[in-house]
């Protein structure tokens, strides 16, 4: 924050986020589950901060979630029946714009209702599919956008498996995702056939 300070650009909580999670480093060795975004890099975050500070909704939340899943903010499967065959989920997407307390200058409000946003939507796997592109209106619309994630857990081997719906901004991805979804998909180890003997390897100290 001091050195964005210091070089006279202002962020707001959102866009600060939106610097942090978009540069942050990926680390192999761990899976998903336990590092989020990655490992911060604060020199890319202040770069990428001053780079798109000021861009059309760059500093505009969205709230993104499964109407048929009671509002999750996500996509989570594990049960038997949901893992074989493909599914579909609608999606809903809703600008959050701040409610600041002090009134809005002329600018901001027509930045506001003119807030139009051509996206590119890519599944980080392949198991999920997404449409290509989805526009997303201004505040002069009412009601959320939507779109549709088709999940095909069929396909997947035992264990955790985790992937994400981002949304770019189609004249600009280097902004990088704007809004994601996560999927989550747990898929159980067979059950062993009745009456069929279990094995176990059992590691015994020397002499017992």
């Amino acid at each position: 924050l001091s050195a964005l300070r210091q070089s006279g650009v202002n962020v707001n909580p959102i866009e600060l986020r939106r610097a942090l999670e978009n540069t942050a480093t990926q680390v192999e060795q761990l899976d998903p589950f336990g590092q989020g975004a990655g490992l911060i890099n604060a020199p890319a975050a202040v770069m990428y901060a001053k780079e798109h500070n000021g861009k059309p909704a760059q500093h505009i939340d969205f709230q993104v979630t499964v109407p048929a899943r009671n509002g999750a903010r996500g996509i989570y499967l594990r049960d038997s029946l949901e893992l074989e065959g493909p599914l579909s989920f609608g999606v809903q997407v809703v600008p959050l714009f701040e409610h600041p307390r002090t009134g809005r200058s002329p600018e901001e409000l027509e930045e506001l209702l003119d807030t139009d946003l051509d996206l590119s939507l890519r599944a980080t796997a392949d198991w999920v599919s997404t449409p290509s592109s989805m526009v997303l209106l201004s505040a002069k619309e009412r009601g959320a956008q939507s779109f549709v994630v088709r999940v095909d857990a069929s396909v997947l081997p035992p264990g955790a498996h985790y992937a994400a719906v981002q949304a770019l901004d189609s004249a600009d991805p280097s902004r990088g995702p704007l809004f994601s979804l996560p999927v989550t998909v747990v898929v159980a180890e067979p059950s062993p056939p009745p009456n069929e003997p279990m094995k176990f390897n059992v590691d015994l100290p020397p002499g017992a």
